[in-house]
């Protein structure tokens, strides 16, 4: 088991074609990326991003997507992107994503509020510094956000809070930045020495917990190709 889970790691990238779908014009594989809101029996797609991971550049680039960014929601016209999850589940807003980007979407990875939290211990939470005090309460949404200003250590719930927050002027648009400020400080705990080897590993266990149409196996060859690139 061992040794097959290696050779699934150092996969060549001719062979990663073979097993992943791609745009075999731009050797890149698109995934949408989306964080679901399930609170109280209602799904929204709270959080979108696109992710174009280039094989032949050895190359990854994710793009947040606002969730009220305008677009053309196929059947149902100009609207708010979020709204296509509620019209029509992953696959409208697959679809709504690939027809406004012009690109076609391979795959999807889709994380609720209750997985989250497990993901982000299983590396054993991430350090950031956080700009200022983030204080939100919503009794109805059983949320109680109090995170201070400063250098912080986040296990999975603060984090949850982290990038759910935003009440504040910036709205969304602030929320999206402190995503991508967490993001970006997990790849950095990731590319650590202690961390760098089991990337891998964690991607299969980290599979367990999202929904998404990558197989395990293509999940751990896209982690080994991934952990080779700069963060």
């Amino acid at each position: 088991v061992y040794l097959r889970l290696q050779r699934m790691v150092h996969t060549p990238v001719a062979i990663l074609k073979e097993a992943v779908v791609h745009d075999a014009m731009t050797g890149k594989v698109h995934i949408l990326l989306v964080g679901e809101d399930n609170v109280e029996g209602s799904h929204r797609s709270d959080s979108i991003a696109l992710a174009a991971v280039d094989l032949d550049a050895k190359s990854a680039r994710i793009l947040s997507l606002p969730r009220d960014t305008r677009v053309e929601i196929p059947g149902h016209g100009w609207q708010k992107l979020n709204h296509a999850y509620a019209y029509g589940g992953i696959d409208l807003l697959r679809a709504t994503v690939g027809k406004a980007f012009g690109v076609p979407i391979h795959y999807y990875l889709l994380v609720d509020y209750g997985t989250f939290p497990r993901m982000v211990d299983i590396i054993g939470g991430v350090d950031l510094y956080v700009p200022k005090r983030l204080r939100y309460v919503d009794r109805a949404g059983h949320l109680d956000i109090n995170i201070p200003e400063g250098q912080q250590h986040l296990d999975g719930q603060r984090a949850l809070h982290f990038v759910r927050f935003r009440h504040d002027a910036l709205g969304d648009i602030g929320r999206v930045q402190r995503q991508q400020q967490f993001l970006k400080a997990a790849l950095e705990k990731l590319k650590q020495p202690e961390y760098l080897s089991r990337i891998p590993e964690l991607a299969k266990e980290v599979v367990a917990f999202i929904k998404t149409d990558l197989t395990a196996s293509q999940s751990v060859q896209l982690g080994g190709f991934v952990k080779e690139l700069d963060r």
